[in-house]
């Protein structure tokens, strides 16, 4: 005979589950089967419709916001020495967010919260792909203003639509006055924090009171198992039909079986057991999983889904390439904090540092890391030799690589890198260096506006 086991969900008729009705071993047999299919789905890739969180049938999507970043930069750019750029009669003024869509995603959401506004305060974005500044992703749409979201703050927001996968760009466009009276920027004015998401809400999640024993029978796995499965051949039911019943074997084995997918699909105990049952034999590189990792080592082919680690926006550029601060002027410097930082040599130079988590993903010089890093310039000295470089932690830094012009704007660069040297389960330092190898050196030939790093196979 053979292991019995749904290739499609089969269910019972509800007849055979209203209340009060005889238990028919089919009913047995058909929830032993779509368990059975239910676990196939979950654990082995080779099934055409293996869950891997890519939507669809395939599990559901990953909610991790793309960006989720605490700015709090001002925007009083009149105040200070010099006026590199300073506001000028229809200026305007960009920020960016690398934007990494995963598959299965179409929409995207956009909030921002700004402080000591002037009425009439109109914001914009724009989606466009990452190497071309002129294709939407979606359309550019003016920011729609939300209810306060504080003392002096306004949210704003928008949503793109029909968005695809891949490495896109999100430019924030502030016009640096109204033609009134111009006077939509004051001293004050400051972009508080910025959100983009998958156009979904998040669900609250509620945590159940635990017992203090483990009422739920789950079936702890052996040292090999990834979780604990009884299967069960077909005969053990095909003996049953018009023969004889089933005993409280099956019954029980197929309770355990239940509970024991759905921790390993949760990551949670069973109904209001005390702890799980499910345990990782190490924190890092684990030789046994009893969830949904990726570096199960009973199922080491275990597919990676995109996932977003960290993207941030260091600082605004004018639209036309001008900076947003006199670098010669310490004044200027001290009192525009919005300016995207600059280098002040041509040697390699670290101009941005974040701290973020890295996922227990394959690490080293083959991980799974990728980044990507935006730089900008205000004079024409061009991109050949301007150079930017990514490094997490200690580990071994990317090469000295040469960015590529955005299509639609000459004075941004983008460098797209893979297999970043990382270490997984580990709190990191995310680092962005800036360089210039040959040519005549300035402080205006670039800066550095945004970088992000996610994961990817």
């Amino acid at each position: 005979m053979a292991i019995l086991k749904n290739t499609v969900f089969v269910g019972s008729p509800i007849y055979d589950v209203d209340p009060g009705a005889e238990t028919w071993a089919r009913t047995l047999s058909n929830a032993q089967g779509d368990i059975a299919g239910a676990l196939a789905l979950l654990t082995d890739n080779t099934e055409g419709d293996h869950i891997n969180h890519s939507g669809g049938i395939q599990g559901a999507l990953l909610g991790i916001p793309w960006v989720n970043q605490a700015m709090g930069v001002g925007l009083g750019l009149d105040s200070g020495g010099g006026k590199n750029g300073g506001v000028v009669s229809g200026d305007i003024y960009n920020f960016f967010h690398i934007v990494v869509i995963e598959p299965g995603e179409t929409e995207v959401r956009v909030e921002m919260t700004l402080a000591n506004l002037i009425d009439g305060f109109n914001p914009r974005g724009r989606l466009s792909l990452a190497t071309d500044i002129t294709t939407a992703v979606g359309d550019d749409l003016e920011l729609a203003m939300l209810d306060g979201a504080g003392a002096g703050q306004r949210t704003f927001s928008c949503l793109f639509t029909g968005c695809a996968a891949g490495v896109a760009l999100f430019t924030f466009s502030l016009d640096c006055e109204r033609e009134s009276d111009s006077t939509v920027l004051t001293d004050s004015t400051e972009i508080i924090d910025v959100i983009i998401r998958k156009n979904r809400e998040g669900v609250a999640k509620l945590q159940a009171a635990r017992d203090t024993s483990d009422p739920v029978p789950v079936e702890a796995p052996a040292s090999t198992e990834a979780l604990f499965f009884q299967q069960m051949d077909s005969a053990v039911f095909a003996l049953t039909f018009g023969e004889q019943a089933l005993t409280g074997w099956a019954t029980s084995r197929l309770d355990r079986s239940i509970n024991g997918v759905l921790e390993n699909l949760t990551a949670a105990p069973a109904g209001t057991n005390a702890g799980y049952t499910h345990t990782e034999s190490a924190l890092v590189g684990p030789t046994r999983d009893r969830f949904r990792a990726f570096t199960r080592k009973t199922f080491p082919n275990e597919p990676i889904p995109v996932i977003p680690v960290m993207s941030l926006c260091f600082g605004g550029i004018k639209d036309d390439g001008g900076y947003l601060v006199n670098p010669s002027s310490g004044a200027s410097v001290a009192a525009r904090r919005a300016f995207a930082p600059f280098a002040a040599s041509a040697a390699s130079t670290q101009l941005g540092t974040a701290r973020c988590r890295m996922p227990d993903v394959p690490d080293g010089a083959s991980s799974v890391l990728r980044f990507a890093i935006l730089a900008g310039q205000s004079s024409g000295v061009g991109w050949t030799n301007i150079r930017a470089q990514m490094q997490m932690g200690s580990e071994t830094i990317s090469a000295a690589t040469a960015l590529t012009p955005l299509t639609g704007a000459s004075h941004l660069a983008l460098l797209t890198g893979t297999a970043l040297d990382m270490r997984r389960d580990q709190r990191d330092k995310l680092q962005v260096f800036l360089s210039q190898v040959a040519g005549a050196w300035n402080d205006t030939n670039y800066c550095l506006l945004a970088a992000a790093v996610w994961i990817q196979e």
